[in-house]
């Protein structure tokens, strides 16, 4: 596992900004928060057969801010195909994957995955509706800004549904790509942000 970052925050303070110069505290421009953590999910995946291959994606979800991924956390009802190698990753962009998980403080090379192997979820202990949390093997991998990522699942050729209803969700950190880029008067207040340029 790679080595973690020295954590940092950068905090804007609200400030006079040309959306609302009469109730800046209401403008929310100078509320941006590097550094800080946010959960999002794919889409649920309502019913998964045999034979699936981890070519095949399952759901898909864009990143809209460069982030690192903390934990990934597994959701389902188990099927009565279930068996125990039954797996599951996530793989930046549609292409095959490269059975890398990165490097740390990189943006991630299509096709790097967040387990350098598929992480299998069919296990005993795995019961109906179970929730389980996977750490990445380099949670300090870059998946930058406008990346695509990529659920994938892996089932045995046993017949009938190995799961369903299965919900994959992450806690991410948003990084700034660009320290202190936001123009900050000289009171620490925001004078102006173009998230489309600053960050």
């Amino acid at each position: 596992m790679g080595k973690f970052r020295k954590g940092k925050v950068h905090f804007y303070e609200q400030g006079l900004v040309p959306q609302d110069t009469a109730k800046p505290e209401l403008s929310g421009i100078g509320g941006y928060v590097f550094d800080a953590l946010y959960v999002t999910a794919f889409d649920e995946v309502a019913t998964v057969t045999a034979s699936q291959a981890n070519t095949t994606v399952q759901a898909r979800l864009v990143i809209p801010q460069r982030s690192v991924i903390v934990k990934v956390c597994v959701s389902l009802s188990a099927g009565a195909a279930i068996v125990a190698g039954d797996a599951f990753n996530i793989v930046k962009n549609t292409v095959a994957e490269t059975a890398s998980a990165g490097t740390a403080q990189t943006v991630q090379a299509s096709g790097n995955s967040v387990f350098a192997a598929d992480k299998a979820i069919g296990g005993l202990t795995l019961v109906s509706a179970a929730a389980n949390v996977f750490v990445p093997d380099q949670p300090e991998a870059f998946y930058d800004t406008g990346d695509l990522l990529t659920l994938r699942l892996v089932t045995s050729a046993a017949a009938g549904t190995h799961f369903t209803f299965i919900k994959v969700g992450m806690l991410m950190a948003t990084i700034d790509p660009k320290p202190y880029a936001p123009r900050v008067g000289d009171s620490g207040s925001l004078t102006g942000a173009d998230p489309s340029a600053d960050f």
